[in-house]
């Protein structure tokens, strides 16, 4: 795990990890979850994917690069909340 962690922050290395899970099935992968500067969501809507057995990287779903539909629904936790 602690590989996993320190390669999402070679990936994204101004970014915070606000959480890391691990799978509660065989066929899922481990989460870490970051937030980037400028993301306006308080715990981050970027996400790095990890096999659960190798550590191989999955995906890295950086929020800052992401299509318009999911830049929207970024905005609606903050705004639900009022954060």
């Amino acid at each position: 795990m602690a590989a996993m962690l320190e390669q999402a922050l070679r990936l994204h290395p101004d970014g915070r990890i606000s959480r890391a899970s691990l799978p509660s099935r065989s066929d899922e992968a481990v989460m870490v979850r970051m937030r980037l500067p400028g993301e306006i969501h308080e715990y981050g809507r970027t996400f790095v994917w990890f096999d659960r057995y190798d550590g191989t990287l999955l995906r890295d779903d950086n929020a800052l690069q992401a299509h318009l539909a999911t830049r929207v629904q970024t905005w609606f936790y903050p705004l639900h909340t009022g954060s």
